[in-house]
Parts: C-alpha cells; sequence; structure tokens
C-alpha cells in the first residue's frame, strides 16, 4: 500500500520539475545555447513522469483502478529516469560549437 502522502510530494515535485523546465526555456530563448535544451528537455520528462505516477497513485490510494499498474509504473519511472540521465550528460559529452 502507498502512503498516502505520496501523491501530494509527488505533486509538489512535478511543480518544481515545471517550474524549472519553464525556467530552462525562458534561458534557452536568450541565450540560444543548444545545450540548455538538453536540460530543459530533462525537467520536462521528470515533470511528466512525476504527473503520471502521482497520478496512478494517487487513483490506487482513493482505491480506484491505476491509470499504470504498480510494476509498470516502477518500469516506466525507470526509463523516464535513464532519460533524464542522458539528457543530463549531454551537454557535458558533446563539443562546442
Amino acid at each position: 500500500m502507498t502512503h498516502p502522502v505520496a501523491p501530494g510530494i509527488i505533486l509538489v515535485v512535478a511543480v518544481v520539475s515545471l517550474f524549472l523546465t519553464i525556467m530552462g526555456l525562458r534561458a534557452w530563448r536568450r541565450a540560444q545555447d543548444a545545450r540548455l535544451l538538453f536540460v530543459t528537455s530533462a525537467f520536462g520528462l521528470f515533470t511528466l513522469k512525476n504527473l503520471i505516477t502521482g497520478w496512478s497513485i494517487w487513483q490506487e490510494v482513493r482505491g480506484e483502478p491505476a491509470l499504470i499498474g504498480h510494476t509498470d509504473l516502477e518500469l516506466m519511472g525507470s526509463v523516464f529516469d535513464l532519460a533524464v540521465v542522458v539528457l543530463l550528460a549531454a551537454p557535458l559529452l558533446l563539443r562546442r560549437r
């Protein structure tokens, strides 16, 4: 069983990630540095992951059928985490032009 506070914490993480996504887009528009898009995309994926996870867990806490089952939710979270790590590492590994 999921802790009843978990969806709220996940929502806070999603909101913070969304804020960082917006800030990243604003920074990219000013600097026009393509590497900022990698970081911004990572925050965007993190936002999406937490919204999906939070909604699924919220449904579970309310006793409704979850959007995504627990096992699939773990797999989805891991895939999103891998994508976020790759997007955050990409600016460090790509050459400047």
